[in-house]
């Protein structure tokens, strides 16, 4: 039988940790060292890889919620399906970043309302995926995934291919990034690509893409975009929690991201990795 103090330090855990979910408790602990890894393919001006060293606005403004938090954080760049697999393994804390999905639920911790068709208070960021194709044709993108150009090429490993696989849709994911399948639109010039908005206007703004490809207005999707934790972290409950409510109050802070995306615009010329 557990003692009275026992019982009472178990509730006042429970209590924090519900709190801390409404975003109410700051949840300042020990100092810990978070161990993440990301996809090592650029996906610039939202993460890529420069100099050995991970960059990008999520990056950063994960950065600065842990180090607001006293927390260290350390990111290991590497091939995406070999990030899951870690994260899965327990070999790291965290995926920077990554959407939900119900298989990688199963050994990934996601917030309580992260789910795969919602946007979630507890983001790094809101994102939207894009359909690419031949500026000629008279062809528009109007929210029917039965009409699109087939195959749609989508990153190998990423939800989008499974999305729209799903519905149907023939997709080719054998290519690692948006640049592979921007160049296998241009050789084969048939079908199309779903990339993430934001990564590919940079891309589609220098040669031999500029001029040749058309970004569609509406999004194929828009997606949450996370910091889950491996399930085999040592990371606790409540701290990953007041992380998470970080992350949400920098993501939402209008100052912090006109300064994110000043920084960043001078990667809309970048040569890619």
């Amino acid at each position: 039988m557990r003692s009275p103090n026992t019982w009472i330090a178990s509730l006042a855990a429970q209590v924090c940790l519900a709190l801390l979910g409404a975003g109410l408790c700051s949840g300042r602990a020990e100092a810990l060292t978070i161990r993440a890894c990301s996809d090592q393919s650029d996906w610039s001006p939202l993460i890529f890889v420069d100099g050995g060293t991970v960059r990008g606005m999520h990056v950063d403004l994960i950065h600065r919620a842990l180090t607001g938090l006293g927390h260290d954080l350390v990111i290991q760049p590497m091939p995406w399906m070999r990030c899951l697999l870690e994260a899965e393994r327990g070999t790291v804390d965290a995926v920077a970043t990554a959407v939900f999905n119900r298989r990688r639920a199963l050994y990934l911790r996601y917030p309580a309302d992260a789910t795969e068709t919602s946007l979630s208070r507890w983001a790094v960021a809101h994102v939207d995926d894009v359909l690419v194709t031949f500026v000629a044709g008279d062809y528009r993108f109007d929210g029917d995934l039965a009409r699109l150009p087939q195959p749609v090429r989508a990153p190998r490993g990423w939800d989008i291919g499974d999305y729209l696989s799903a519905a149907g849709v023939a997709v080719d994911a054998s290519a690692p990034n948006d640049d592979a399948n921007l160049a296998k639109l241009l050789r084969d010039r048939t079908g199309s690509v779903a990339a993430v908005r934001d990564t590919v206007l940079r891309v589609l703004q220098r040669p031999p893409f500029a001029g040749q490809l058309l970004i569609h207005e509406r999004a194929l999707r828009s997606k949450s975009y996370f910091l889950p934790f491996s399930k085999r972290s040592r990371i606790d409950a409540a701290t990953i929690q007041a992380i998470w409510n970080e992350i949400a109050r920098l993501r939402d802070d209008p100052e912090l991201q006109a300064e994110l995306r000043a920084e960043y615009a001078q990667l809309e010329h970048r040569p890619s990795q």
